[in-house]
């Protein structure tokens, strides 16, 4: 027999009541809206809305879904499942190269060039590049003609004396390094000619008075030629003023064993240095092919042969030497 409210008995109850009679003396209960002091019919009618409210069919759920790149794992430990939801470990693993990428990137970046520029040079893009920016070439414009390198390469306008005294020559103007460096860093050239003028002031004085000397002189032949040119003083006591011109034609340009022509003229004059007159003058020219020339060594000399004695130290001299190169082209 089933059990209902009114046979009490076959249900062993002893008493019945009613559930709006029964209250409810609790706390209030805010998630199914029951204070103290409702009856039991309102506290369940309350927790029948609550439940019905719920979905699906009234049972909460809880979804957790796998999207892209992401991880959902789970873990239920005393009834209580716990959610763990991450991103996928290759999403982590791209990260961390693009971070390492980039700051590659900018340490490369930092000690980089940003631009380069000419108005004279060719810049071009070389490949392949390095992997960190592009490589660029700069070449240099090659000229439509070689530049010819030529002038004075020598010019010395102090005046030095003369001293007294017989025996060795004395050397009173040199050319010293410049025609050595001009081949060593230049070079000559068949056809190319080294010209020199040089002055001074000489005193035809008494008796065996000094002569000018002009040589040349390398390394390893020393005297060319081997005695030098000598240029006699005037034969009576008068200051003479001299202007010598020279060139010197490169015929064969071979190392250590040149060819040259020596072609050079002084002009003596009968009158004081820093004196203009119309004064008597004579003129010696030699004009002598030399072999065996050493370029890189070779030096031009105007020498005094000493005979006089000190007295005549402030008119024998010497002005300047000038020294340049003409190219042949």
């Amino acid at each position: 027999m089933s059990c209902n409210n009114v046979d009490t008995n076959d249900c062993g109850c002893s008493h019945t009541h009613d559930s709006k009679c029964i209250i409810y003396t609790g706390q209030n209960l805010s998630c199914i809206s029951v204070v103290s002091g409702d009856d039991i019919t309102t506290v369940l009618e309350n927790i029948n809305d609550t439940i019905c409210s719920l979905t699906p069919s009234g049972v909460p759920t809880v979804v957790l879904q796998e999207g892209t790149n992401i991880d959902v794992t789970s873990t239920t430990v005393d009834g209580i499942t716990t959610y763990t939801i991450a991103l996928d470990p290759s999403i982590k693993t791209a990260l961390d190269a693009n971070t390492n990428s980039i700051a590659s990137i900018n340490a490369c970046l930092a000690g980089g060039v940003r631009d380069i520029v000419s108005n004279t040079l060719a810049i071009t893009v070389d490949s392949p590049n390095n992997g960190c920016g592009e490589i660029l070439r700069i070449e240099s414009i090659a000229p439509s003609s070689v530049p010819l390198e030529a002038g004075i390469i020598y010019n010395d306008s102090t005046k030095v004396g003369a001293t007294g005294g017989t025996g060795g020559d004395l050397t009173l103007k040199t050319s010293v390094s410049s025609i050595s460096a001009y081949e060593t860093n230049i070079g000559f050239q068949v056809g190319d000619e080294i010209r020199w003028r040089a002055t001074g002031q000489i005193d035809g004085g008494v008796g065996d008075m000094d002569d000018v000397k002009f040589d040349l002189f390398d390394t390893p032949t020393g005297l060319i030629p081997s005695s030098g040119v000598i240029f006699n003083g005037f034969g009576s006591s008068t200051k003479a003023s001299w202007l010598m011109n020279g060139t010197i034609t490169i015929l064969d340009n071979t190392p250590l064993n040149s060819t040259l022509l020596v072609s050079a003229t002084l002009q003596r004059t009968q009158t004081e240095n820093d004196v203009v007159s119309n004064a008597n003058r004579d003129i010696y020219i030699i004009n002598k092919e030399v072999t065996g020339v050493d370029l890189s060594t070779l030096i031009l000399r105007i020498r005094y042969v000493r005979n006089v004695n000190a007295s005549y130290s402030a008119t024998n001299f010497a002005r300047q030497l000038m020294v340049e190169v003409v190219k042949a082209i």
